[in-house]
């Protein structure tokens, strides 16, 4: 005769068991595997001294951005960058140069966000005076050529000097400067 027989409870008890060490198993395994949240915030891949370069239709190079350090994050497919340079070339002069201490490029490299302190600069070329810019955070559409910031700027351009806070730039085929606030300027009277 087979003892189990003689117990049916002991089937439901073996059942009960294998039910609680499945259960228990399954909520271990979650625990230990890395959450998604994690995932997201971890890099998939880093690069060091490294260079991105943009080119145009016409195969020349439209922009080059280099820093120390890449991390590019799969999740969102955005980019850190430290110490990142940016030389964006024109046409018709001399190419724009910018640094940062970090910066952030969106997962469509269209959108670079510098922060910290960040330069911006173009020699002289032709008949246009040499720029700059000093001022922190900025955000820089890259294919509208558009720069905003709203922290305080430094501009010279030539013998000019303007200090401001906040700023939007259009730096395409029609240079502007846009100020918001609190405007001082200096323009000497022979480049009015």
């Amino acid at each position: 005769m087979n003892p189990f027989d003689e117990h049916p409870l002991f089937y439901l008890l073996a059942l009960g068991l294998f039910a609680a060490a499945s259960y228990w198993l399954s909520v271990n395994s979650q625990n230990a595997r890395p959450s998604r949240h994690a995932d997201q915030a971890m890099p998939d891949y880093e690069a060091t001294g490294f260079s991105l370069v943009t080119l145009g239709a016409d195969g020349r190079p439209l922009r080059r951005i280099e820093g120390r350090r890449l991390r590019h994050f799969l999740a969102d497919g955005r980019s850190e960058i430290i110490a990142p340079k940016l030389v964006s070339q024109t046409d018709d002069g001399p190419p724009w140069r910018a640094r940062a201490q970090r910066g952030w490029l969106n997962g469509d490299g269209d959108l670079l966000f510098l922060s910290g302190v960040v330069s911006l600069r173009r020699d002289a070329g032709g008949e246009m005076p040499a720029f700059s810019l000093d001022t922190r955070d900025i955000t820089l559409e890259l294919t509208d050529q558009h720069l905003k910031t709203d922290a305080p700027v430094r501009i010279r351009y030539g013998a000019s000097h303007v200090e401001a806070l906040g700023m939007e730039a259009w730096f395409g085929t029609q240079e502007r400067v846009k100020l918001l606030a609190q405007v001082r300027a200096i323009y000497p009277v022979d480049s009015l």
